[in-house]
C-alpha cells in the first residue's frame, strides 16, 4: 500500500485522505483544492450532505506519516507498518543495529546506541520497526535481543515504553537493566501485554513484569504462569510476591534491585544466581518445600533480610548470603554446601550483622572467606563432621569457636579465632524461638553457652491465629571494645601494624598510618584503636587521626579519647570486595570535637558511621545512616540500605565532598531531592560514585522545597502484619489513610510490625461531602504520651482552602516552633501523598496540579525540633471541590460495514452535554471537525468515522462542554 501510494503521488494521497461521517452530523471535508470526498451518515444509515469544516491548513500534512503508533485499548496498539532504511553499518536513523538473514528475509534487532538513553525524562519510548530495508531488499524484523546497561545516574529509576510490533516472534530482555512497560500490537500472535507486563500469548511465560498499576501491592502470580524470565521483576516496586503451584524454578536475577519485602516460595525448587541481589527491602523469605537449591549470590546484598531458615536437604552455593544483613540463620538437616562438596566458600562474606548460625551435622569443610568480616559473630559451634577449615575462613573480630579436642576446630590457623574445647562442657539446652513472623516461626533446643542447636522445627499457622511460642533466644552481638593500652616498638608501631606520631610536649599520640608490610593481608577487616600507647616507659593518650591513616580497613573502632579527625583520614578499601561494594564501618567514641569537612571524603565506597554501643555525645550527629554536624548545617555522609528516596533536610547549608559516594542502585537509593536555596552550598564532588538521580527542585522562591516521598514504607525489623482492606467510607467521610513516616532527615526502619498496604480503596464520598473536620493522625516520630503533649506547640491553626484559575490556594497561621511544614494530598480514592515541604517561614502554598470536577483532600502538619528530636505535630485536614468538567475518557474501535471501513469513538466517561472531535495525521496539529449537532445524549456518546485509508494512523481527541449563562464550560481534551 505504501509503495503504490508513493508511485501515484502526494496529491492523490490527500484526495483519498479521509472520509468522515459523524452520527446525524455533517460531512467534514478538506479544502476544495484537495478534492476530498465527504459524506455524513447517521447510525441508521441515513445520508446527508455535510457542511465544510473549519479549515486549518497547517494541520493538514503534505505527507501522511508512516508507521506511527496509535493506542486503541490499554496496552494493545495498532498502526501502520514502519519500515526503515539501514546505512552501511546496518543501523537505522534511530540508532538501532540489525543482523540480516538473506535466506528467510528476516532481521534481528541486537543493539541500540547509548545516546538514546542520555535523557532526564522519567520515561522514553522504543518502537521496534516492522521492517528494514538494505540495498533495495526488505527484511521483516522478527526478533530483538538487547543488552542495555543502566546509563550513568538515571538507569534503574527510568522506564522504557516498549512497543512490540505484529511480526515479532522472539524477544530477549534478559540483559536489559531498565524497567519496562510493554505495549503489544493487537495482531501479534506470540505475545500479549497485561497491565504493561509482557507475557507469551498463552501466558505460560512471563518475560517482564510492570508495576505501573501495581505499585506497593501484593502480587499472586497468575495460575497459568510456569516460567519467569531473567530480570523479570528488575527494580519493580512490589511489596509481596506469592508463587503459584506451577512455578518451580526462579532463574537468574529475577528480582534484582526490586522493592519486594515478602516472598512466599510455594513449591519453589531452585532459587537462581543473584535472584534477590540488591533487594534492599527484603525481610521475609518463606520456603514451603524441602531440598531447595539456593544458587550463588541468591540473597547477596539483601541488607534488611535479618532472619532466614533453610529447609532440610537444601543445597546452598558459594556466597549465597554475601554482604547481606542476615543476623540469624538456621540450617535444616542434611543441608549441603556447594554443588560438588559440602563446603562454605564465601557463604557469609561481609555479613557484618551476623550473630547466630546453626550449622547442620554433615557439613565437611569451612572454606576461605566463609565468615570474613562477620564482626558481630561472637560464638560458633563447629559440628564434629567438619574435617577441614581453611586459614582465611575467619577474618575480622575475634570469634569464640566451640569444638571437640583434636577436631578441625582446634587446628584453625587464624589469630582471630579463640578455640574453646567441649571436653568438659555439658550442653544445657533451652527451648527457644530463634525468630518468628506473622504465620511461621523457627524453634529448637539451644545451648546459650556454646551456640549449639538441636531439634530445629519450623512451625506454621493461619494468619491472625494466636499461638504460644517459646521464649526468644538471647543472642548478643560481639563486643567491640577498644583496649586501654598497647605497647609500641622502636618504630612507634603496635602489634597490629598501626603507626603512631608521638608528641612529648602534650603526651598525646596521633594515628599516622598502617604498616601493611607487617601484616599478612593488605586488607584489614577489623581494627580497634587503643586509648593509650606506651613507648620507652612513657604513656601517650591517643587523640587524633591524621590524614590518610586508614586506607584499606573495613571496620574501625575508635576510643573515647579521639578528639580530632583530619581531612581524608578514612579511605575506601583498595581491594575488590565481594560484589564490589567496598563498605566501611566506623564506630566513633564520645569525645569527637574537631572534624574537617573532608574527613570522610577519601572513601568512595559506602561508609557507615555510628557511635559505639552505649556511647553518645561529640560534635557529630549519627542518625539513621546520615552523619551531620551538631547544629545540623553540614551533611558529611549518607548511607542507608533501603529502597526509596532521600530529601536533604532544610537545616543543611553545606554538603561535603563525597557525601553520597557509594549510594544508588547498590543501596536502593533511587533519588536525592535537593531544594534550590541561596544558602545551600554543595561540593562539586558531593555525588561522586553515586548513581541515584539528583532531583534539584524548581520552586517559586529560595525558601521552598518540593519533596517527593517513596510510596513504599520503610522496612521493619519484625514481621509485617497481615494485609487488611481499607475501610468503606460513608458519604461524609474522607479517605481514611495513615500519614507516611517522616523521612527528614532520613527514613528509619521501625522495630514494630506495620500493616501491609492493601489494594482495596475507600468508597468515593458523595458530591455533597462537607469540608473534612480536623484530624490528628498518629505520627511515628512522636511515640510516648508525654511527647505528644509537648508537640502541641506544632499544631496547625487557621487552615483555609480556596480555588482560583485552576489551582488551589492553601493558607494557615504561622506555627512558631515549626522548622518546616509538610503538605499531603489525597483524592476520593487513594492514600495521602506528600506533595510539598515548605520552610517554617511560609504560611501559604499554591497547588497547580489539580483537575476540574475533582474533590481534593489536603492535610498539613508542622515539623520542628523539640528536646533535640525531630517531631511532627498534629495534622489538620480540609477538602475542596474543583469546578469544571472532567476530562473525557474515550475508547476507539475499528470495523467494517457494507465494505466501508470505519473507526468508532466511544465516550466511556465524561461530563457535559456536547462534544467536539479533533483529528490529526501527525499527532501534533489537529483539525476541529465541524458538526451540525454535538449533543452527546442524542447519539448515546458514540461517534463513527469512515476512512478509506489503509495502514495509516489517525489521531483523535475529544473535549466536552456544557452551556451556561456566562458561556460554555469546556473540559480538557481526552
Amino acid at each position: 500500500m505504501i509503495e503504490s501510494m508513493k508511485k501515484k503521488g502526494w496529491k492523490r494521497k490527500l484526495a483519498a485522505w479521509l472520509i468522515v461521517s459523524l452520527c446525524t452530523g455533517i460531512c467534514p471535508a478538506p479544502a476544495a483544492s484537495q478534492a476530498a470526498e465527504t459524506v455524513a451518515q447517521t447510525e441508521s444509515a441515513d445520508i446527508e450532505q455535510g457542511a465544510q469544516p473549519e479549515e486549518d491548513t497547517d494541520a493538514l500534512p503534505t505527507e501522511p506519516p508512516e508507521g506511527e503508533e496509535f493506542i486503541v485499548d490499554g496496552y494493545s496498539w495498532e498502526g501502520g507498518t514502519l519500515e526503515v532504511e539501514l546505512d552501511s553499518e546496518y543501523k537505522d536513523s534511530q540508532g538501532f543495529y540489525y543482523n540480516l538473514d538473506g535466506t528467510t528475509k528476516t532481521a534481528t534487532l541486537y543493539k541500540i546506541d547509548e545516546d538514546i538513553f542520555e535523557t532526564d525524562e522519567n520515561e522514553f519510548t522504543i518502537r521496534i520497526p516492522d521492517k528494514v530495508r538494505k540495498a533495495g531488499r526488505s527484511y521483516t524484523v522478527t526478533m530483538f535481543s538487547l543488552h542495555l546497561w543502566m546509563h550513568d545516574d538515571i538507569g534503574y529509576r527510568n522506564t522504557i515504553n516498549l512497543y512490540i510490533g505484529k511480526y515479532i516472534t522472539e524477544v530477549s530482555l534478559e540483559q536489559v537493566f531498565y524497567k519496562i512497560t510493554s505495549y503489544v500490537h493487537k495482531d501479534n500472535k506470540k505475545f500479549i501485554s497485561k497491565k504493561g507486563s509482557l507475557f507469551s500469548r498463552d501466558q505460560i511465560y512471563l518475560y517482564r513484569f510492570c508495576d505501573k498499576e501495581l505499585k506497593g501491592t501484593t502480587l499472586t502470580l497468575p495460575s497459568k504462569v510456569e516460567v519467569i524470565s531473567q530480570l523479570a521483576f528488575f527494580a519493580a516496586d512490589i511489596k509481596e510476591v506469592v508463587f503459584n503451584e506451577k512455578i518451580r524454578n526462579l532463574t537468574r536475577s529475577v528480582f534484582q534491585c526490586s522493592s519486594v519485602e515478602v516472598v512466599e516460595m510455594k513449591n519453589i525448587e531452585v532459587v537462581g544466581e543473584g535472584c534477590f541481589l540488591y533487594c534492599m527491602n527484603l525481610q521475609e523469605v518463606k520456603f514451603d518445600t524441602e531440598n531447595v537449591t539456593i544458587s550463588s549470590f541468591a540473597f547477596a546484598r539483601t541488607k534488611n533480610l535479618k532472619n532466614v531458615y533453610i529447609p532440610a536437604g537444601a543445597e546452598v552455593s558459594i556466597a549465597a548470603f554475601e554482604e547481606s544483613g542476615v543476623q540469624n540463620i538456621i540450617f535444616g538437616e542434611e543441608t549441603v554446601f556447594g554443588e560438588t562438596s559440602s563446603s562454605m566458600d564465601s557463604l557469609f562474606y561481609g555479613c557484618t550483622d551476623l550473630r547466630n548460625v546453626i550449622l547442620p551435622e554433615g557439613v565437611s569443610a569451612i572454606q576461605r572467606f566463609a565468615f570474613n568480616g562477620c564482626d558481630d559473630l561472637d560464638k560458633l559451634y563447629i559440628p564434629e563432621s567438619v574435617t577441614d577449615i581453611e586459614k582465611e575462613a575467619f577474618q575480622g573480630n575475634t570469634v569464640n569457636v566451640y569444638g571437640q579436642e583434636g577436631s578441625a576446630a582446634e587446628t584453625i590457623q587464624d589469630e582471630n579465632v579463640n578455640f574453646i574445647s567441649l571436653k568438659n562442657h555439658e550442653h544445657v539446652y533451652k527451648k527457644v524461638t530463634f525468630f518468628s513472623f506473622d504465620t511461621w516461626a523457627v524453634t529448637g533446643d539451644y545451648c546459650e553457652e556454646c551456640g549449639k542447636g538441636e531439634n530445629i522445627e519450623k512451625i506454621s499457622w493461619i494468619k491472625g491465629k494466636s499461638i504460644e511460642l517459646p521464649e526468644q533466644a538471647a543472642v548478643q552481638p560481639a563486643s567491640h571494645e577498644c583496649p586501654l593500652k598497647r605497647n609500641l616498638d622502636n618504630e612507634d608501631t603496635d602489634e597490629y601494624g598501626i603507626v603512631y606520631t608521638l608528641d612529648p610536649l602534650t603526651m598525646t599520640a596521633a594515628v599516622q598510618s598502617i604498616n601493611t608490610d607487617q601484616e599478612s593481608s593488605e586488607l584489614h577487616w577489623y581494627i580497634s584503636i587503643p586509648e593509650t600507647v606506651e613507648s620507652d616507659g612513657e604513656v601517650y593518650r591517643v587523640t587524633k587521626l591524621k590524614r590518610g591513616c586508614f586506607q584499606s580497613t573495613r571496620h574501625i573502632v575508635l576510643p573515647d579519647t579521639i578528639e580530632t579527625l583530619e581531612a581524608y583520614c578514612f579511605s575506601s578499601p583498595n581491594i575488590y570486595s565481594g560484589v564490589g561494594t567496598e563498605e566501611m564501618f566506623i564506630e566513633l567514641g564520645s569525645n569527637i570535637k574537631n572534624i574537617d569537612d573532608k574527613t570522610f571524603s577519601g572513601a568512595i565506597g559506602q561508609v557507615r558511621v555510628s557511635y559505639r554501643n552505649g556511647v553518645g555525645g561529640g560534635n557529630l550527629i549519627c542518625e539513621n545512616g546520615v552523619v551531620l554536624s551538631a547544629d545540623r548545617t553540614k551533611l558529611y555522609r549518607h548511607y542507608t540500605c533501603q529502597a526509596g528516596e532521600y530529601t536533604i533536610p532544610a537545616s543543611v547549608k553545606y554538603i561535603t565532598e563525597c557525601a553520597f559516594a557509594g549510594n544508588g542502585e547498590v543501596t536502593g537509593l533511587s533519588q536525592i531531592n535537593i531544594q534550590k536555596r541561596k544558602d545551600l552550598q554543595i561540593h562539586q564532588n558531593a555525588f561522586n560514585n553515586c548513581n541515584a538521580y539528583i532531583n534539584y527542585m524548581d520552586v517559586d522562591d529560595s525558601d521552598t522545597v518540593a519533596s517527593p516521598v517513596p510510596t513504599t514504607t520503610a522496612p521493619t525489623a519484625a514481621s509485617t502484619a497481615s494485609p487488611s482492606a481499607a475501610p468503606t467510607a460513608s458519604p461524609t467521610q474522607t479517605p481514611n489513610v495513615t500519614v507516611p513516616p517522616i523521612i527528614l532527615p532520613t527514613q528509619k526502619p521501625s522495630e514494630a510490625p506495620t500493616a501491609s498496604p492493601s489494594t482495596a480503596l475507600p468508597v468515593s464520598p458523595a458530591t455533597a461531602t462537607p469540608a473534612v473536620p480536623d484530624q490528628q493522625p498518629q505520627t511515628p516520630i512522636v511515640s510516648s504520651e508525654n511527647e505528644r503533649k509537648e508537640s502541641i506547640k506544632l499544631t496547625i491553626t487557621g487552615l483555609c482552602l480556596s480555588y482560583n484559575e485552576k489551582s488551589v490556594s492553601i493558607t494557615w497561621k504561622q506555627c512558631r516552633n515549626a522548622e518546616f511544614y509538610r503538605i499531603y494530598r489525597a483524592e476520593k480514592k487513594g492514600k495521602y501523598r506528600l506533595i510539598q515541604v515548605l520552610t517554617g517561614m511560609k504560611t501559604s502554598y499554591v497547588d497547580k496540579k489539580v483537575n476540574p470536577a475533582k474533590r481534593y483532600y489536603y492535610k498539613i502538619s508542622a515539623v520542628g525540633i523539640e528536646d533535640g528530636e525531630l517531631r511532627e505535630g498534629a495534622a489538620r485536614s480540609k477538602s475542596i471541590t474543583i469546578p469544571g468538567l472532567e476530562r473525557p475518557t474515550i475508547k476507539v474501535k475499528k470495523g467494517k460495514a457494507d465494505l466501508v471501513r470505519y473507526i468508532s469513538v466511544i465516550l466511556k466517561k465524561y461530563q457535559g452535554t456536547h462534544a467536539q472531535v479533533y483529528l490529526s495525521l501527525t499527532g501534533r496539529k489537529f483539525t476541529k471537525l465541524k458538526m451540525s449537532s454535538g449533543k452527546i445524549a442524542k447519539f448515546r456518546g458514540r461517534f463513527r468515522f469512515q476512512c478509506k485509508l489503509e495502514n495509516k494512523v489517525l489521531w483523535l481527541k475529544v473535549r466536552t462542554y456544557k452551556m451556561e449563562k456566562n458561556g460554555k464550560t469546556y473540559s480538557d481534551f481526552s
